[in-house]
């Protein structure tokens, strides 16, 4: 018995540990044109969401189907925030190339807004899909107003991609060729409860809502 459950644990693994560098590398192919960047995100979301929740066999169908369908609004959101992200990349060139006590600060300061661009990013591919929002605004809006009812759960997010990107760039140079999809995993392994404290608290405010009327 103790024999079997090994296998099948192991079995498991393989299969999660294949469809992560899978989801991974279609995602880096399907964003090499830079600008799909955020329909691949999405896309790449989603499809993760489905294998891991949703029992989807063949998360490769669900990623192109999702590529599609969030494309237009995937990408204006991801434009906005790419603009944003040249500018913070550049100041951090500028200032890694001095080396006075405020530039180092002031790179500091560059990198961490660049992770939480990233953070922000995530979050806001994952919405698009989880809320099957059509418009820019409602993608930001309901972004914020998740992240914003989760605390906890935003400094666990921002630790995972914190490690796992240092990791991949400074000790296993390996993991970049898989480091999308496992982000995009350990993330799936948060989101759910954020999502769900979002709810909880949405259902709250309805009912003080409701009371109030009543009066």
């Amino acid at each position: 018995m103790k024999d079997g459950k090994i296998e099948d644990k192991l079995q498991k693994f393989a299969d999660t540990a294949t469809n992560v560098v899978m989801l991974g590398f279609f995602w880096l192919i399907c964003s090499l044109p830079i600008v799909t960047i955020g329909a691949s995100s999405t896309a790449l979301s989603e499809a993760t969401r489905s294998y891991m929740y949703l029992d989807e066999k063949k998360p490769l169908r669900i990623f192109f189907a999702s590529f599609k369908e969030h494309f237009k609004l995937s990408t204006i959101v991801w434009l906005i925030n790419l603009a944003l992200l040249a500018i913070l990349v550049l100041d951090a060139l500028y200032y890694s190339a001095e080396k006075t006590t405020f530039d180092i600060m002031a790179l500091g300061v560059m990198i961490f807004l660049l992770i939480i661009v990233s953070f922000e990013l995530i979050v806001v591919f994952s919405c698009i899909h989880y809320y099957d929002l059509k418009t820019v605004k409602q993608a930001f809006m309901k972004a914020f107003d998740v992240t914003a009812s989760c605390l906890i759960e935003d400094f666990e997010l921002l630790i995972i991609i914190t490690t796992v990107v240092v990791a991949s760039v400074f000790l296993f140079r390996f993991l970049l060729l898989c480091f999308p999809g496992l982000i995009s995993y350990l993330t799936w392994l948060i989101l759910p409860n954020m999502f769900r404290k979002y709810l909880n608290r949405q259902g709250k405010i309805y009912e003080r809502e409701q009371e109030k009327n009543k009066k």
